[in-house]
């Protein structure tokens, strides 16, 4: 009897282990007991552990303050080369004025930032995807080591990128990448070194949290990405790590922050929004978490101090505030493309020997032109041969001259029918394509007109960046994912990422004596039977569930036949920039043949 009583204890023992500690710090390797670490170091090169500090205990009567300052969603915005937007004051080289006039207020400010930070400029799709792996720099990373960032946290877009050259980052950044709810699939980690006590994993760089001492003041930053990354990124980008949902991470890295750590203020460093109810009907299907969930958070875990929110390019406060009441904790939303910083003051005050918050005020911080934002580009290894590769690159001409500045309509009918068209290949059987109808405005001049069309305004027409998708879809799953189509006809609002449009054959609204309906025929008239299987394009962003076109079309991964390594953009260029290209009719009421 004591015997069973004692395996029970044990099982217990296990499973509590094995399901209630934050796995992301403790080992399960069969070569060492369970250790308290995490898998990745930190940015001096010493491997993470959770540390047993004792509290700080201000002096009677003390009082002091912290000034936080914040950016979000960057998008490779360094303010040298513009690819849209081009009439705003935008950029982290435009901010630097804004931040050293905040370190003079505040020598010992705390500078973050929340992700989606290294993808989305054309400057950074070169770094990222045409400049060779080697030799590698990063300018704006760079800027971010001068500007003494204390750290950033991962979002969806930072993990599109080749991941060596994330890791690359994750070396070379003076301040650590924050995921907490980032877990390293068990295969995939290194054998564990009882010299460094540490398990090896791809991003040596990344932690949970990350603690500073400021005037005074323990803080405790957080860090969290959103769980909605699998339905934007291809499966095998991420095949090695998975990113738990944000409430339950936070409970658990809540009590080791507190309890051991001895944080005095509490920050969580989000790339997740605050409306729970976007895109969540989505991530249900697909068996995720809430990809948005800092609302959520700040209703329930007033253990937190403050949560910065990035991933929805809000900004929220856009003016100075002395309160945010929306939620129990305060939220900011530091924008987008560094348009501006975020900026809190918090004053605190000790209360039994413990220091306790009495007055938070709110900020944001505008850009400013930086008038000679080129004297430090030796300092951020911005060097002349990288900008005259860059200036090539979005130069390219393509064979095709822009004869007018097209209206919208027009502009999206060409470039959805381009891509149908680059698509295709000479000899072969035509396929299908379901691509988006939805294009954004090229910064084009009427200085621009006569020459050619440029690789750079693809970029700003095409801004994201998806790759290919060839599937088997059933005639039926076609016309699930163009009612949004049906929808913009009977001129009912559709969110513009999930309006696609038809390549190959033609979808005309029908009205008989029954509601509206599409007919799907091919341009020879045969009918496209709900029954019969068709090869379609999509863009991996709809194919990975997107908009949630994956799950309400019930796509399944045996219709996938092939995904494309090339960009939807780079297709479409390649195929303007050949010789004679044949242009579809709508182009042909702005572009011209060279």
């Amino acid at each position: 009897m004591r015997y069973h009583f004692s395996i029970l204890i044990l099982f217990f023992l296990f499973f509590w282990f094995k399901h209630f500690l934050p796995h992301s710090f403790i080992s399960e390797n069969k070569h060492h007991s369970f250790q308290q670490f995490v898998y990745a170091s930190n940015h001096e090169k010493q491997y993470f552990k959770i540390r047993n500090r004792e509290f700080i205990h201000p002096l009677p009567g003390e009082i002091t303050s912290i000034l936080v300052a914040a950016t979000s969603d960057m998008h490779g915005t360094l303010g040298i080369f513009c690819d849209f937007d081009c009439d705003q004051v935008k950029g982290l080289l435009h901010l630097v004025p804004v931040i050293k006039e905040l370190r003079v207020r505040d020598p010992q400010m705390l500078l973050l930032d929340g992700g989606d930070t290294y993808q989305g400029s054309m400057m950074q799709f070169y770094l990222n995807h045409v400049q060779p792996s080697v030799p590698f720099q990063d300018p704006l990373l760079q800027l971010m080591n001068k500007l003494r960032y204390d750290a950033m946290t991962l979002g969806n877009h930072d993990l599109e990128m080749p991941l060596d050259k994330l890791s690359w980052r994750m070396r070379k950044a003076s301040f650590p990448f924050l995921g907490a709810n980032i877990q390293w699939k068990t295969e995939t980690l290194g054998e564990f070194s009882k010299s460094t006590n540490s398990i090896t994993t791809p991003f040596q760089n990344l932690h949970p949290y990350h603690v500073q001492e400021r005037n005074g003041v323990r803080l405790g930053i957080l860090g969290m990405t959103t769980p909605g990354v699998p339905i934007w990124l291809d499966p095998l980008q991420i095949k090695d790590f998975r990113i738990k949902e944000i409430l339950s991470s936070s409970r658990k890295w809540i009590s080791v922050l507190r309890d051991k750590e001895k944080v005095d203020l509490l920050i969580g460093l989000f790339h997740s929004g605050a409306d729970k109810d976007y895109d969540d009907r989505t991530a249900i299907k697909l068996g995720l978490p809430s990809p948005n969930a800092s609302g959520q958070v700040a209703k329930v875990l007033k253990q937190f101090d403050l949560l910065i929110a990035g991933h929805t390019h809000q900004t929220i406060p856009k003016y100075a505030l002395d309160e945010l009441p929306r939620f129990s904790v305060p939220i900011i939303f530091p924008g987008a493309y560094a348009k501006g910083v975020s900026v809190v003051k918090i004053k605190l005050i000790e209360n039994q020997q413990r220091w306790q918050i009495y007055d938070m005020k709110f900020d944001f911080k505008s850009a400013r032109i930086n008038q000679d934002p080129m004297s430090i580009k030796e300092e951020i290894g911005l060097s002349d041969e990288m900008l005259e590769s860059v200036r090539n690159y979005r130069s390219q001409p393509s064979k095709v001259i822009l004869k007018e500045i097209p209206e919208k309509v027009v502009r999206n009918d060409c470039l959805s029918k381009l891509s149908h068209v680059a698509l295709q290949q000479p000899g072969k059987e035509s396929k299908f394509s379901l691509l988006p109808g939805s294009w954004h405005t090229a910064d084009i001049k009427r200085e621009d007109l006569g020459k050619p069309i440029l690789r750079k305004h693809l970029f700003q027409w095409m801004r994201y960046d998806n790759l290919p998708v060839l599937a088997n879809l059933y005639g039926l799953q076609i016309r699930i994912m163009l009612n949004p189509m049906l929808r913009k006809f009977q001129e009912r609002r559709i969110r513009s990422s999930t309006y696609l449009v038809p390549g190959g054959f033609e979808a005309v609204p029908v009205v008989e004596d029954g509601p509206v309906r599409l007919s799907l025929k091919e341009w020879n008239g045969s009918t496209i039977r709900e029954d019969e299987l068709y090869k379609v394009w999509m863009t991996n962003y709809h194919w990975n569930g997107g908009s949630d076109i994956r799950s309400r079309a019930l796509l399944h991964d045996s219709q996938l036949l092939k995904r494309e390594q090339r960009f939807l953009r780079d297709a479409v260029f390649d195929f303007l920039a050949a010789k004679h290209p044949k242009l579809p009719l709508s182009c042909k009421q702005f572009l011209e043949p060279i």
